[in-house]
């Protein structure tokens, strides 16, 4: 509920920007309404002003090469549907919000008794406690190869390349959660090892990260892009669920690129 709490929070954000812009215009438009006939392929326009229906009930023509006076009428009326919208949608989040307690459903299970919390399975955790479980999961990792170079990471995990090792490292100085290699399971695939399982504990949305990291290999390439389709059709798509970085021996891995990915899918 945190997390729709902060949503709510950026749309009635944005909700009085456009609410103010609304505004800003109506404030300067021109008097009166709109009004467009249209015959066969030819529009005709009319400007329809309450103080003028006696004498133009039908509103009094423009004449085309006002365009700029039509455009403003046109933008106005937009503007005044927009801002009716947007006034009634802010005023159901304001009313939502006036009543939401973002911790209530924390509670629940913060104020039971130890005898009844050591019963329960909530439904619900705290971030923290939800962030421990994800972390202390078990799975049975990937063997290495006889003759694979010993990589530690800073948390302690074994890794098989020394970028594998710079983005573990990354991770775990920002504090984001990583599964090294855990296992997942595609349809029609069978099981396989990306190279991070990450989770955002903001949104606890998990992410997959594969780092390609001979890009300068054409048999390699073509794996990778097997490894990508694959994904794909188990609809884990890249830019969304799946993060990709690579690298070629010429080109080493960006850690600022790595940097502003991680500020957009996992913080």
């Amino acid at each position: 509920m945190g997390n729709l709490y902060r949503e709510l929070q950026k749309k009635k954000q944005k909700l009085e920007i456009i609410i103010k812009e609304a505004e800003d215009y109506l404030q300067a438009a021109p008097e009166g309404q709109l009004r467009i006939a249209v015959k066969g392929i030819h529009k005709q326009y009319y400007l329809w002003r309450r103080e003028e229906k006696e004498r133009y009930p039908n509103g009094k023509y423009i004449k085309n090469r006002e365009k700029e006076l039509i455009e403003k009428l046109a933008q106005k009326s937009y503007y005044q549907k927009i801002l009716k919208k947007a006034r009634y949608r802010l005023k159901r989040i304001d009313t939502f919000l006036d009543d939401y307690e973002e911790d209530e459903l924390l509670k629940v299970y913060s104020h039971l008794h130890p005898a009844r919390k050591a019963l329960i399975q909530p439904i619900y955790l705290p971030d923290e406690l939800f962030v421990q479980r994800w972390e202390q999961v078990t799975y049975k990792k990937r063997e290495f190869a006889p003759g694979d170079q010993e990589i530690y990471t800073e948390k302690g995990d074994r890794v098989l390349s020394k970028s594998e090792k710079i983005l573990a490292d990354k991770f775990y100085m920002m504090g984001i959660p990583y599964r090294y290699e855990f296992p997942l399971e595609l349809s029609g695939i069978g099981v396989i090892h990306p190279d991070f399982m990450l989770l955002n504990k903001r949104t606890r949305k998990e992410y997959y990260w594969e780092h390609l990291g001979m890009m300068d290999n054409p048999e390699y390439c073509v794996n990778a892009i097997r490894r990508i389709e694959n994904y794909e059709k188990n609809h884990i798509f890249p830019g969304e669920q799946l993060i990709l970085t690579y690298e070629t021996k010429s080109v080493p891995l960006n850690i600022k690129v790595v940097e502003s990915i991680l500020e957009e899918f996992l913080l």
